[in-house]
């Protein structure tokens, strides 16, 4: 595990570890959760989004990206309807927090709802 610091008052500190008490926590646990709500809401209406690592691709997308690549170099498949038909799907090359359902039904966070998730496990375990 990697460790983050803040800079704090030292009262501020005190009161942090006063309020952790109030609610039966120890202080770091309740600073871990602090900080994974702190990313959820944060994020909530922030749009953000990182390129994807190659490691982080699936291998069903490395596949399609091969495909992708055979149908753009092929000279008789002309046009995005054309490359469509011929199997072309975009693949991101971002993770984003507001990424699109397969379903098409709204969106999802596979970039910081996750991290939220690990961090809250860490204090609840």
């Amino acid at each position: 595990m990697e460790t983050i610091t803040i800079q704090i008052s030292a009262a501020d500190k005190a009161m942090m570890k006063r309020i952790a008490k109030s609610v039966d926590r120890r202080s770091a646990d309740l600073n871990q959760l602090i900080f994974a709500r702190g990313l959820e809401f944060f994020f909530c209406e922030e749009h953000v989004w990182v390129d994807k690592l190659p490691d982080e691709y699936t291998e069903e997308e490395r596949q399609q990206q091969e495909k992708n690549k055979v149908i753009r170099e092929n000279p008789e498949i002309n046009g995005w309807d054309a490359q469509q038909k011929a199997g072309y799907v975009v693949v991101r090359e971002c993770i984003t927090n507001h990424d699109p359902k397969p379903d098409g039904d709204g969106h999802h966070d596979p970039l910081v709802q996750p991290i939220a998730k690990r961090l809250r496990a860490i204090a609840t375990a």
